[in-house]
């Protein structure tokens, strides 16, 4: 199961395919579909089984303090991490984070980015859009904020996700 959703995420996040979520997990996984590369470079990490075993023990991260850990090993075995391997740290914290205040799927399309929760969303979106910096418009069970030019709305997206009220 660990290869499997490693292999989907690196995939995913190569391809900007959507990301499968496990109904069977016992906390179900978002769905992250962004235009971002995101992986770990081969001339980052050279070694094809200590890339694999990488992309593994990043699937399987649960918790901040996990990926935390993670984050400190990668950077001590292999030095800072270019680009491609800081956006899947991103997303993997993304997801984490996503997770935790119920949401179900973070879609980018054109010119938004749709955050689709499991359920209905009790949030004031006026204050909300006032602590992100930026408009948000609300359905019942989603919020989307424009994504504007350039990779911006990427830490825009984080502080959204940041100030949401567990689920």
């Amino acid at each position: 199961r660990l290869l499997s959703e490693a292999i989907d995420l690196a995939r995913a996040s190569r391809d900007s395919t959507p990301l499968p979520t496990d109904a069977t997990a016992p906390e179900q996984r978002p769905s992250l579909d962004l235009p971002i590369d995101a992986f770990l470079p081969p001339d980052y990490v050279a070694d094809d089984a200590a890339r694999l075993s990488l992309y593994q023990r990043f699937a399987a991260v649960t918790t901040g303090e996990e990926l935390g850990q993670l984050i400190g090993e990668l950077d001590d075995r292999f030095g800072p991490p270019p680009e491609p391997a800081q956006n899947l740290l991103y997303l993997v914290g993304l997801r984490l984070q996503a997770a935790r205040v119920g949401v179900g799927q973070i879609t980018a399309t054109e010119g938004d980015v749709v955050v689709k929760f499991r359920g209905q969303i009790r949030v004031d979106v006026q204050r909300l859009s006032r602590e992100v910096g930026t408009p948000l418009r609300a359905g019942s069970n989603q919020l989307r904020l424009a994504r504007g030019r350039g990779q911006a709305w990427l830490a825009t997206l984080q502080r959204l996700i940041d100030l949401l009220p567990a689920a």
